[in-house]
């Protein structure tokens, strides 16, 4: 019965110091390791859809009640189907992960990155203006546009295109 609401494991008065410890460890870890795989997208390692959503919501409410600047940006790779048809699967997931890696070294809070979808995928800007977002998301720009992207044909280029808004007072996330 404890088992089926939610219980782990079992432990026991008087448990040595060192077995009671690697209990709670294994037990910490696991739920770490699940609670990625719930939040995080599987080949980026970015925040997923529904994770990236509740961040938003969270950065909204929280930017509105301290009225603190918020932008948001959206961001598209150009030419994705192409690519896809052109090079094959495994070359646009290498794209991917090759602008996944690119937007977390780039953004501050890892937290505010993710994959909204296929080749789509957002920033969430907390606490910077309209313009200095925009001044980072077109450096973003600039550097995966200059990144050689190494296939078994040689060497391809990516680009993407992005859209950026403010937070304006009555919007919702």
């Amino acid at each position: 019965m404890a088992r089926s609401m939610g219980g782990d494991d079992f432990l026991v008065k008087n448990m040595e110091a060192e077995e009671l410890v690697a209990a709670v460890t294994i037990t910490a870890e696991r739920y770490r390791r699940l609670r990625h795989w719930m939040t995080c997208d599987s080949l980026t390692g970015l925040l997923n859809h529904t994770s990236l959503t509740a961040r938003l919501e969270r950065v909204v409410y929280h930017a509105q009640r301290e009225k603190v600047p918020l932008a948001f940006a959206m961001v598209d790779i150009d030419h994705f189907k192409r690519i896809n048809d052109s090079h094959g699967h495994p070359v646009g997931d290498r794209v991917i992960k090759s602008l996944a890696r690119l937007m977390r070294q780039s953004v501050v809070d890892a937290e505010a990155v993710g994959r909204y979808g296929g080749e789509e995928f957002a920033v969430i800007y907390n606490d910077l203006s309209l313009l200095r977002a925009a001044q980072q998301l077109d450096l973003m720009r600039e550097r995966f546009a200059a990144l050689d992207l190494r296939h078994g044909e040689g060497i391809l280029r990516a680009s993407f295109s992005a859209g950026i808004a403010r937070l304006e007072p009555g919007m919702s996330a």
